[in-house]
This record gives C-alpha cells, sequence and structure tokens, in this order.
C-alpha cells in the first residue's frame, strides 16, 4: 500500500514540476498530444445517444482538432466514443476521472472539455456538440497556433 500511495505522489510531484494541473494525471496519456471530452453518465441513456450521435456527425472536425471522447458510464464503465489519439499509452480509471471531475455516478449527464494542457476548459450538463465545442477550442492558443501551421 504505501509504494501504492508513493507512485501516486511522486507522478502528482512529477505533473506539478510540469506545470500541469492538480489531478491532471487522471488523463496523462493524452496531455500535450489531445483535447479530451470526457462525458459522464449514470447509465445508458438518451443524452448519452445524443452524444454519440453528435460525434458522428462531425467526426473529421474532432480528429482535426486531436480530439479523444471518453465516456464514463456508471461507477466503472469506460468507453472510448472518438480517439485521434496516437499511442495513447496506459488506460484511465474512470474512477480516477470521476473524482477529479466531482461527478458522482449518479449524477445526471455532465460533459467537461480539458485541453492538451490537462486543464478544464469548460462544462455542460448536456452533450457537446460541435457548435458548442468548436468556438472554444478554436480560441485556445495552441489551437490557433495549429491552424497557423496547417494542423
Amino acid at each position: 500500500m504505501a509504494e501504492g500511495i508513493t507512485r501516486r505522489a511522486a507522478a502528482g510531484l512529477a505533473m506539478a514540476a510540469a506545470g500541469l494541473p492538480a489531478g491532471a494525471a487522471a488523463l496523462a496519456p493524452f496531455t500535450w498530444k489531445n483535447r479530451v471530452l470526457v462525458v459522464f453518465a449514470p447509465a445508458e441513456g438518451a443524452e448519452l445517444r445524443e452524444q454519440r450521435r453528435l460525434l458522428a456527425a462531425d467526426r473529421p472536425d474532432f480528429e482535426a482538432r486531436d480530439m479523444v471522447v471518453l465516456a464514463v458510464i456508471g461507477a466503472d464503465r469506460l468507453e472510448v466514443l472518438l480517439s485521434a489519439a496516437q499511442g495513447a499509452g496506459a488506460p484511465v480509471s474512470p474512477q480516477v476521472l470521476r473524482e477529479r471531475f466531482g461527478v458522482p455516478p449518479e449524477q445526471p449527464f455532465a460533459a467537461v472539455l480539458v485541453g492538451k494542457d490537462g486543464g478544464e476548459k469548460w462544462r455542460a450538463a448536456h452533450p457537446a456538440g460541435p457548435d458548442a465545442l468548436w468556438p472554444l477550442i478554436d480560441a485556445m492558443p495552441m489551437r490557433r497556433n495549429e491552424a497557423e501551421r496547417g494542423g
């Protein structure tokens, strides 16, 4: 047990030293590579179906923005709804994501946009589509630089 705590403490210190937000280790495989939309749902339902529909309708633009979309369903199920990640590495824990973003399993739907720096950029209580996300993402300095370079 002490070894696990020591590893977590070391990971936390490494993230702090790198200038990353507290709790960013939850999405460490994506930091500086991908923007992540984490959607939380207490169970399969209409809002999660709507989120999937929104992704399917504009998949190329999600991929162009280096997006990864993760769904945390119930207490412990994680589903990758969309991934532009290349070799993302270690799996992400649904429990750690719920803790990191303060979304308990019984809470209704929530969507959280996380920037490439690992920081929370936006949160909503409804499925997130391009009309909500693109203005936020495209205004980010890192995205503007990518667009200028043709990415």
